[in-house]
């Protein structure tokens, strides 16, 4: 018999990030797991959007080879977008379609697809980050039956960047913390039913948390000392502190010899490709209609921004 495979992604989580907060003593299960076992760097394409890595992973080739670079095709010769969602898999499948010699399960990886290959379980979309997939599972009544029992993620498709909306923000850090915890139990769930030759599943609540939290985290993201006046505590580190528990609580169901793997596929850091759309736009439009107040942060007149 095949020894089962546990593999555990964290989307988007940093790894410079993960690795001073483990010398800093905050994320126990990673720092254990790390010094049981060996560890390493993956290095990624210099040029990408996030969605980019997925797609590597899963079929393991580049997007030079896929044609796959992001969920939007610029048509040539146009100011057209064509909105292409996760790569079709049509001529490279995901590697864990592995045919019937293999029981696996996938539960809740962005931007993939329902493979017929797989001999087992697979759930898309029910609390991914930019699943760039519906929301559907295989046997086609499975996510029904998560929701019913679990209840659904209420963080999905509703972790938008509104991260100068102050409501907003305590609804995220609740909902992701609420859909970690109910993930816990789905996963537990999955690997209590067999030993899994591969049981792979992602966690998108760290991608959720590095978008609309970091600069409340971060000592060098230029908004943190006026974000940070309004917190007595790092939201984003909870919400990383969480899945790290998770993590812990979900390999009590591994199996005694299981191979267990944890990875991110790409990090995060200070966000500049949205700085128009989400920070300038917003800002010009408050002080436009509300003449003489700042939204976000102020700044004197012929000194850097």
């Amino acid at each position: 018999m095949n020894k089962p495979v546990i593999a555990i992604g964290l989307d988007a989580a940093d790894p410079v990030l993960l690795e001073t907060w483990m010398s800093q003593g905050y994320l126990k299960n990673l720092k254990q797991l790390r010094e049981q076992g060996t560890h390493g760097n993956l290095t990624n394409l210099e040029y990408y959007k996030a969605e980019t890595p997925w797609t590597t992973f899963l079929t393991g080739c580049l997007p030079e080879k896929t044609g796959y670079w992001s969920p939007f095709k610029f048509i040539e010769g146009t100011y057209k977008v064509e909105e292409l969602q996760a790569y079709n898999f049509t001529e490279y499948q995901p590697f864990y379609a592995l045919g019937k010699d293999y029981r696996v399960a996938t539960f809740d990886l962005p931007q993939s697809i329902l493979a017929e290959q797989v001999n087992g379980l697979q759930v898309l979309a029910w609390g991914a980050h930019s699943p760039q997939t519906p929301s559907h599972s295989l046997p086609t009544s499975l996510l029904d039956e998560i929701n019913h029992r679990y209840g659904k993620h209420p963080a999905l498709h509703k972790d938008h960047g509104d991260w100068w909306d102050e409501a907003y923000l305590s609804r995220l850090q609740k909902a992701l913390a609420a859909g970690i915890k109910q993930r816990i139990s789905i996963c537990q769930d999955f690997l209590k039913q067999e030993p899994w030759d591969l049981f792979l599943t992602i966690f998108g609540e760290p991608h959720s948390a590095g978008h609309d939290l970091w600069y409340l985290s971060q000592p060098d993201h230029p908004l943190y000392q006026h974000g940070r006046k309004k917190y007595d505590f790092d939201p984003m580190l909870e919400v990383f502190e969480a899945t790290d528990k998770a993590i812990g609580d979900i390999l009590t169901e591994a199996p005694e010899d299981a191979y267990i793997v944890v990875f991110a596929a790409h990090g995060s850091d200070n966000n500049t490709t949205d700085v128009s759309s989400m920070l300038l736009l917003p800002e010009f439009l408050y002080r436009f209609n509300f003449p003489g107040k700042i939204a976000i942060a102020p700044g004197k007149s012929g000194t850097p921004a």
